[in-house]
């Protein structure tokens, strides 16, 4: 699958979440979107500064159910690998952080006034080892982060 099929795919099956009208990703959705957006290689194509909008487009129709998934027991890992992707792309990142931002801090109150432990620790070893603790992270990606729980 090429680039232009993996974002139509991404696309397609947000289109088809939204007009569902559904409030939140199920296990199969997520894992079509770690095929599109999920993993290294799926970065590697975000990057691509030809599909550079396309991708934009894909990521402001699913921020809000992505960053809801941050506090499911069941999608919290693969939602902060993909969000991790999208904040970490070159050609993406800060158009991401203005996008990202203040829907963030919601998702982290509401992560942070829920039940799910294993959601809090998962984030919580999410900044440790992929944020704070990796010297292949940007000044960027940390001041934004810390934008974000300052705001929280």
């Amino acid at each position: 699958m090429d680039n232009f099929d993996t974002i139509l795919l991404a696309n397609s099956l947000i289109e088809v979440i939204i007009a569902q009208e559904l409030e939140s990703l199920e296990r199969e959705h997520m894992q079509i979107f770690m095929v599109c957006c999920g993993g290294p290689k799926s970065k590697q194509c975000m990057e691509n500064a030809g599909t550079v909008d396309s991708w934009l487009k894909v990521f402001q129709k699913l921020k809000d159910y992505l960053l809801v998934s941050v506090c499911d027991p069941e999608l919290c890992e693969e939602s902060l690998e993909i969000l991790h992707n999208f904040l970490t792309a070159d050609q993406l990142k800060y158009q991401v952080y203005e996008e990202t931002r203040d829907i963030f801090v919601k998702s982290l109150e509401l992560l942070y006034t829920g039940e799910s432990d294993f959601c809090r620790d998962t984030f919580r070893a999410y900044l440790q080892n992929e944020v704070l603790q990796t010297e292949e992270t940007d000044n960027a990606l940390k001041k934004f982060y810390k934008s974000v729980l300052t705001k929280f």
